[in-house]
């Protein structure tokens, strides 16, 4: 996971929801906390599309794809919005990262794409 001030959060195994968030005490240092209901991605494994629900007071500003090796394959800005739908029929079978951008946080999870 990467942390807003683009530092990156190791987090071996994991398939849970990281919030990466930077204290107002020291900008430098973030808190990471793991939540499984802060953001929902469904369905999962998904085929052509795929959902994100956000829980909480929180809207999405931003959503990107990216692959294992890094590579940004998809990405909107500009969201203001709790639920959002993404087409992904252009994008081969295997395992993603979708990263989510709010006001105040950044979530990820894991995305696997089956044909």
């Amino acid at each position: 996971a990467q942390r807003a001030d683009g530092k990156m959060v190791r987090i071996p195994g994991s398939t849970a929801t990281m919030r990466v968030r930077n204290t107002p005490q020291d900008p430098e240092e973030g808190v990471v906390e793991s939540t499984i209901d802060d953001l929902k991605l469904f369905p999962n494994p998904a085929t052509d599309r795929f959902r994100l629900h956000l829980n909480g007071s929180d809207v999405m500003t931003g959503v990107e794809i990216i692959s294992l090796s890094g590579n940004l394959l998809h990405a909107e800005s500009g969201l203001d919005a709790e639920q959002h739908s993404i087409d992904i029929s252009d994008l081969p079978s295997g395992m993603y990262v979708v990263r989510v951008t709010t006001g105040t946080s950044v979530l990820t999870q894991k995305l696997q794409i089956v044909r």
